[in-house]
């Protein structure tokens, strides 16, 4: 990974949608607003601190808006 696609992905994780979050992570009903708050707040905290399953599922979305 160069720090281009690095940086980019910084800034698409900044970017992700309520609804596009709670679809990859695959919730089953709505995100609750207090875990949204936190991921909108500071994203990328929030991605350190997600289990694996949901950092691979923020993960798929960065590596699909990067292609």
């Amino acid at each position: 990974m160069t720090l281009r696609e690095f940086h980019n992905g910084l800034r698409i994780m900044a970017s992700i949608d309520r609804d596009e979050l709670e679809q990859a992570i695959g919730y089953r009903g709505a995100l609750a607003n207090q875990e949204w708050l936190r991921f909108r707040t500071n994203p990328w905290r929030e991605f350190i601190r997600m289990s694996d399953a949901d950092a691979k599922a923020v993960w798929s979305i960065i590596k699909r808006r990067q292609a």
